[in-house]
């Protein structure tokens, strides 16, 4: 197991302010100032574009709705008939018990249900994480750091399988893996999260190509992942980008793919 992380130079030199100026923008705003009058002609002709999507919006199927709409309407009759029978089967005096018990106990009952929807949105609300670059809301059963505690239990047990399958520090395909990794950390200096793990790499000699990673910073990869170099930059880019966005959700996040 050999850790590798961004060295104090590039900690120091970094800029963590940015500023993005979309490119139509930039060069209409150049003509305009050079050439005042065609350039307002262009832009009368030009049409406002879309925004964006990081991904395609996806509809409910309309034959869904048409099912479960009915479906639904169906249950609510069905459990609203069932206490409305059970309710009118009752005799006067029992009615009368529970009504009584009910007007006794309102304020306990009330207090319990307000405490239930009030704890109930506390933990939605502090399971609600935002993503970095798309800066969606999600919510998420566990927290950051419950799911880093479990990526460390996961990493003690690949360790007691994998253990007697490690490569030296010293050999020559743990220094590429090595390489390529500061080199993609480098070139990403910018990103604020990449300071808050150690970044560590495991490399397995078995004839299996397989890689995960976990959300804590740890890769393993197997010999046969890592043959070439740009096979090794593919994995640890695809491995970086989960866990900098924290989509590791499974013990093993597992990407497969001959090269």
């Amino acid at each position: 197991m050999l850790s590798f992380r961004i060295t104090t130079l590039w900690r120091n030199s970094l800029s963590f302010k940015s500023q993005i100026i979309p490119c139509s923008e930039s060069v209409v705003g150049a003509g305009r100032r050079k050439w005042p009058s065609p350039v307002q002609g262009l832009m009368g002709t030009l049409q406002p574009v879309r925004r964006i999507h990081t991904s395609r919006p996806r509809y409910l199927n309309p034959i869904i709705v048409a099912v479960l709409r009915p479906l639904s309407k169906m249950v609510a009759v069905l459990v609203g008939r069932g206490f409305r029978k059970w309710w009118q089967s009752l005799p006067k005096k029992k009615k009368d018990i529970f009504i009584q018990h009910f007007i006794r106990n309102k304020f306990r009952y009330l207090g319990g249900s307000t405490m239930l929807g009030l704890a109930g949105y506390t933990y939605y609300e502090s399971h609600v994480t935002t993503t970095p670059f798309t800066r969606r809301r999600r919510f998420m059963v566990f927290t950051p750091d419950q799911l880093f505690k479990i990526a460390q239990s996961c990493y003690q047990v690949e360790l007691a399988e994998y253990g007697h399958l490690l490569l030296p520090e010293n050999h020559s395909m743990v220094d590429r893996v090595r390489r390529v990794g500061n080199r993609i950390l480098q070139a990403n200096n910018t990103i604020p999260q990449l300071y808050t793990k150690e970044w560590t790499v495991t490399v397995i000699d078995h004839p299996m190509v397989n890689c995960f990673v976990l959300p804590v910073g740890h890769f393993t990869l197997n010999y046969h992942s890592a043959i070439t170099v740009d096979s090794t930059s593919g994995v640890r880019k695809y491995l970086c980008t989960e866990t900098y966005l924290i989509t590791v959700l499974y013990p093993l996040k597992i990407f497969q793919r001959s090269y």
